[in-house]
Formats: structure tokens, C-alpha cells, sequence
């Protein structure tokens, strides 16, 4: 799925006049929970990560290079706590993402993705132009099941992965059977355009 198909589903779902959108509330402080209960049969509570989990590895904490997914995804969305993250993407050609859900696949896609398509994007100038000096070629995507579990049961769904093979002009590993049940890797063909910082 494109950046600007997705875009479009967004936009087809909040033109629907059963769509409403309410911001900036803290349901249970700006908002009582009870009143929401009396108007709906359900309620489905999605908003996401509120902060990040640690997986208890020795040098998560101190080592240089390792950033939560919920900071670097924050610093190339623009969100203001983020901004000064400055991830260094220079110092080594492959990177790996722990996880194997959606967000992890919207990193690698965005590791991965020539400078020029992400510029069609409302990416940031400085992620943009951080991005345009990356050396990462390969991302590998490791987790607890193997990639054919990952793909039938996890929300790695295939068309996403042809999304970002396709859309990227990355092509995607298996590797050996070993590596195979560890890890999924994408690599990039060797091109990054040259990105200006001033948007027009």
C-alpha cells in the first residue's frame, strides 16, 4: 500500500458522514468515560503506545545506535518531543527492527525508501534530509516466529511486504533456512536521490 493510497483511505473514511473526530481529549479527565458508554454499544480503545516497553537487554539503555520504534517514528512524523532524536543513520549499511507488526514494517519501509518518493510525503525537512545521507541498505526484521507465521497470523500482512519490495524497489531475503526462521531482510538497490531541505 502507497504512501498516497493510504492517504486516501484516510481521507475516504473521515469523509463518511458516520466518522467524527474528537482531538486532544483525555478520556477519564477532559471527558468522562461513562458519558461516552451511554451513547455507544461498544467502545474499542486504539490509541496506540503511551510509552516504551524495554525488553530487559544488556546496553538497550547506554548503548549508541538503538532507538524505541515509538521515538523514531515520532522523529520522521514531526512530533515535537521527537524532533531532537537524530537517529545515525551513517555509521554501518544494514539495520535490524525487533518486532514484526505494522510499525515495524512502516520503519524498514522508511529505511528503505528512495529520498525522492518519501518527498511526496508530509515527512519532515529534517528527516528528510537525514534520510537522504543514510548508508543502511539492508533492515532486518527479527521477532519470536518465523516469516510464513508472520505473514498468516501477525498484521505483517503480504501486501505489505510487495508494498514496500515494489514501491521501494527493495527485494526481500529469506537467507539461509536458519536465518530464515530469525529474521526477514530487505535489501535496497544502491541509489538514494539528493533531497533539499527547503520544501516547495
Amino acid at each position: 500500500m502507497s504512501f498516497q493510497h493510504c492517504q486516501d483511505k484516510f481521507e475516504e473514511v473521515a469523509s463518511s458522514p458516520k466518522f467524527n473526530f474528537i482531538g486532544n481529549i483525555d478520556i477519564g479527565k477532559d471527558f468522562p468515560l461513562a458519558s461516552l458508554s451511554e451513547h455507544y454499544n461498544a467502545i474499542l480503545f486504539a490509541y496506540g503506545a503511551t510509552k516504551d516497553r524495554k525488553l530487559g537487554i544488556p546496553g538497550e539503555d547506554d548503548l549508541r545506535g538503538i532507538y524505541s520504534a515509538r521515538d523514531f517514528v515520532g522523529w520522521y512524523n514531526g512530533l515535537p518531543a521527537h524532533a531532537g532524536l537524530a537517529p545515525d543513520l551513517e555509521s554501518g549499511e544494514e539495520a535490524i527492527i525487533v518486532g514484526q507488526g505494522n510499525v515495524a514494517l512502516d520503519v524498514a519501509r522508511t529505511l528503505l525508501t528512495d529520498v525522492c518518493a518519501l518527498r511526496k510525503t508530509d515527512m519532515t525537512d529534517y528527516a528528510l534530509a537525514t534520510l537522504s545521507k543514510s548508508r543502511v541498505k539492508r533492515v532486518r526484521v527479527v521477532g519470536r516466529r518465523g516469516p510464513m507465521q508472520v505473514m498468516r497470523h501477525l498484521s505483517f500482512r503480504s501486501h505489505q511486504k510487495c508494498s514496500l519490495t515494489f514501491s521501494s524497489g527493495c527485494f526481500y531475503d529469506k537467507g539461509n533456512s536458519r536465518a530464515a526462521e530469525s529474521a526477514i531482510r530487505f535489501i535496497r538497490p544502491d541509489r538514494r536521490c539528493s533531497v533539499s531541505t527547503k520544501r516547495h
